[in-house]
């Protein structure tokens, strides 16, 4: 890659060249993502029961709301919501509804069946000795947790309650691995606490009651005593009976000043609600509605005037009575003031029995936990597309990272100066499985196992592709008039000469043409095992002079020659007879439209240098996947001094390189019709 191109625009097109590598990451992540949700839906799943309870406030939570609360920075429902969820999820309720789970044995942590034993016998034991081994880490102790404490631990940590706003109602979720037992814990929770706060209120109830009872008592008492002074005194005053402005006794002035009072003060009470009503209509600017209203008051206040003047009259009567029938109205007064307390009482404990009565309605469940169907969490669906998207970006991320800090030859960009002399790309395959992809054996089932086992690589649309580079590639060697002798030559050996040769002839075959195939890899020569031929002699016989070169040529297949390595082992330091050999390869190259050899590894075999003379042309054939820009340098240097420069063929490369069919630059004619020849061929 040329020194001036940025990372961004290297990674561009490093995305192309890596889609196969980074599809099989994001598959691979999608798979492992779906197996572990697999295995924690079936391992530990995460079930949610939902309860509804309903929490009227009571009278003494209503007479704390009336105390100016909102001094604390908070609303009295604020606080009686807070209030509850706090108690809902206490310590106390929850160590309560452990014990029923434990009497019932409802308390499973884990599913039935092979999970559950799984779960039962594996995973609890594991997670118990961590929890040990952190205690032991942090205090010092082996100690063994206790079942209860840690199931009234796990109740309160998977306990969520929730004040639903406007309203007394609060939603009680609990998170279990067992539906039934997620449901369960939830309704235990709802009714332990509805039985306690019932409980509580009974019990405020009950006491409120007595004091009342005990208070009505103690009245009574007072007016028995009352009434026996009031009859001593009539008796010791002789005061049997007493005029009373000739309209009645003291009794009855009594009893009109009381029923006076009475009127004076509901008149009162009447006025100040009619007033409240009034400052709120001014806000809604209703004239007619004020009118009325303001109306209504004022004939409330002439009320409230007329009765307070009849009660000045009566209290004035009253003080003008006699020394006698002021001590007697002295009693009456007391008494009248005991009856009035009575009264209070009596009411006031109808109305306790009344709302003892009624405390059913004033905490509830108004909505049952079931079992739920479908856990909460993990959700397969869910972490699958999460893990397409995050798998995705991290291969995308991580191979691009990766790859662009590494120098590496996958394109003609990367060859630099050197990207004229570029044969041809071949993209990789599959080794053993490129057969024929046109033959009847490619169906849809082999297509299928295929994609499975090899991916991208072993479909029949990328080994079409392959054909077609592989021809592409036929035709730039064989494009010269007279035929040429070519040595496929790499560096560190595992390029893919010999693979590239034997495919090469079997184009050659399929198209008619006459391939010769040299075996120049004297250190452990391939071809003759790749065609299934005997070791034979061959070229180290020629160039020892122990045989010519006609006379050792084998019949590969139709229309494919070879020429073994040879039997005869040359010594390196051995004189070679280079100009002999090459002489009688020139000839035979004139009956074949294509020579070629193959050799060993540059740095693998000192043999290859000396080997070259015999070439017409040099191939070096270059690893897309481990050949840098090192490697080629050091080709170049082992070539330095040959009157033809060397070309190149990038193998193994990872992705449909197309557009590297023709050269950089403006392709002339002769490339354009080399490039047309290749489209015909590939039809």
């Amino acid at each position: 890659m040329t020194s001036h191109d940025d990372l961004l625009k290297r990674a561009l097109r490093l995305l192309p060249y890596y889609r196969g590598p980074i599809w099989w990451i994001t598959s691979r992540v999608a798979i492992l993502t779906v197996i572990a949700s697999a295995l924690g839906l079936a391992l530990n799943p995460k079930y949610v029961a939902r309860t509804k309870l309903t929490l009227l406030p009571t009278r003494s939570e209503i007479g704390f709301a009336a105390q100016r609360p909102e001094a604390w920075g908070l609303s009295p429902a604020v606080m009686l919501g807070q209030t509850h969820a706090e108690a809902l999820m206490s310590r106390t309720l929850a160590e309560e509804v452990a014990r029923a789970l434990q009497s019932d044995k409802a308390a499973k942590a884990e599913n039935g069946g092979i999970m559950g034993g799984l779960r039962r016998w594996v995973v609890a034991p594991l997670v118990g000795g961590f929890h040990r081994t952190v205690t032991l880490l942090n205090t010092g102790r082996w100690e063994t947790p206790n079942p209860l404490q840690s199931l009234t631990q796990a109740i309160q940590g998977r306990t969520r309650v929730q004040h639903l706003p406007g309203s007394f109602v609060f939603q009680v979720a609990v998170t279990w691995d067992n539906p039934a037992t997620a449901a369960r814990i939830a309704n235990l929770l709802t009714e332990r606490y509805v039985e306690m706060t019932l409980r509580a209120s009974r019990e405020e109830m009950r006491t409120t009651r007595e004091y009342i009872e005990s208070r009505i008592q103690e009245v009574e008492t007072a007016l028995e005593n009352l009434q026996t002074k009031i009859k001593d005194y009539r008796t010791t005053q002789q005061i049997y009976s007493t005029a009373y402005n000739t309209s009645g006794d003291t009794d009855l002035g009594l009893q009109e000043l009381s029923e006076s009072m009475r009127l004076l003060n509901a008149a009162r009470v009447d006025w100040a609600q009619l007033s409240t009503r009034l400052d709120v209509l001014k806000g809604y600017h209703t004239p007619a509605a004020l009118a009325a209203v303001e109306a209504e008051r004022s004939g409330l206040k002439a009320r409230q005037d007329a009765l307070e003047k009849v009660i000045n009259e009566q209290l004035a009567r009253l003080d003008s009575l006699p020394a006698k029938e002021a001590g007697l109205l002295d009693l009456y007064r007391e008494r009248m003031i005991q009856e009035r307390a009575l009264t209070g009482l009596q009411d006031r404990l109808l109305d306790t029995k009344v709302a003892e009565a009624a405390q059913l309605s004033a905490g509830r469940v108004i909505d049952p936990a079931i079992p739920p169907v479908y856990p909460e969490r993990p959700l397969l669906l869910k972490n699958t597309a999460a893990s397409v998207l995050v798998g995705l970006i991290l291969s995308v991320g991580f191979v691009l990272l990766a790859e662009a800090r590494r120098a590496g030859l996958r394109s003609r960009e990367d060859l630099g100066s050197e990207s004229r002399a570029l044969l041809g790309v071949v993209p990789a395959v599959v080794a053993g499985n490129h057969d024929n992809p046109d033959a009847e054996g490619s169906g849809k089932i082999a297509e299928f196992f295929r994609s499975v086992l090899h991916g991208r690589l072993g479909t029949v649309a990328h080994r079409r592709t392959v054909k077609r580079h592989l021809e592409y590639l036929f035709l730039r060697l064989a494009e010269n008039a007279r035929s040429q002798v070519c040595l496929f030559v790499s560096l560190n050996g595992g390029e893919g000469k010999t693979f590239l040769i034997e495919q090469l002839a079997r184009l050659a075959r399929e198209a008619g043409r006459k391939v010769l195939l040299v075996d120049a890899n004297l250190a452990s020569p391939a071809l003759h095992v790749a065609f299934g031929k005997p070791p034979a002699a061959g070229l180290t016989d020629v160039l020892s002079g122990h045989a010519t070169a006609r006379d050792i040529i084998v019949s590969a297949s139709e229309s494919v020659d070879l020429i073994c390595a040879g039997k005869t082992s040359l010594n390196g330091q051995a004189r070679w007879d280079l100009p002999a050999c090459k002489e009688q390869l020139t000839g035979l190259a004139a009956g074949y439209d294509l020579v070629l050899m193959d050799s060993a590894a540059l740095r693998q075999s000192p043999s290859t240098g000396r080997l070259l003379p015999l070439a017409d042309r040099v191939v070096c054939i270059l690893d897309a996947t481990s050949s840098t820009r090192d490697d080629l340098d050091a080709v170049q240097s082992f070539l330095r001094g040959r009157a033809n420069p060397a070309e190149f063929v990038i193998n193994k490369v990872l992705c449909r390189a197309d557009h590297m069919f023709m050269d950089s630059g403006a392709p002339d004619r002769k490339h354009a019709a080399i490039h047309t020849a290749a489209a015909h061929a590939s039809r």
